[in-house]
């Protein structure tokens, strides 16, 4: 049996068409209580600032306020779309701090 895929506009359209209801996206997992589910499109303004960025990489204070999001939020998706294989986290050398890396799965959903 072939699987389908979607775009990311259908599922856009989709949760429109339902309104307050959940809609299950394909790969879709249970998440621990902690997690917060992330709204879509703020996880799409993270890629879009990382994609933006020097070498597609930014510091989360800097990805935070080039988002305008509270840093707390910003750390919480950056978290859910590193466990989706969106972005990596490494250790800026220079400075010290982590760097958030555009992967390229990441990349793709742009």
């Amino acid at each position: 049996m072939q699987k389908k895929e979607f775009s990311l506009s259908y599922y856009f359209d989709e949760i429109e068409r339902r309104g307050e209801e959940k809609v299950q996206i394909k790969g879709e997992r249970d998440l621990p209580a902690s997690v917060t589910p992330v709204p879509t499109t703020a996880a799409l303004s993270v890629l879009k600032a990382l994609m933006g960025a020097e070498e597609q990489a930014l510091p989360l204070t800097a990805l935070a306020r080039h988002t305008r999001l509270k840093i707390g939020l910003c750390q919480e998706i950056v978290e859910q779309i590193r466990s989706e294989g969106l972005v990596e986290i490494k250790p800026d050398d220079e400075t010290g701090n982590d760097l958030v890396y555009l992967t390229e799965k990441g990349a793709d959903i742009l």
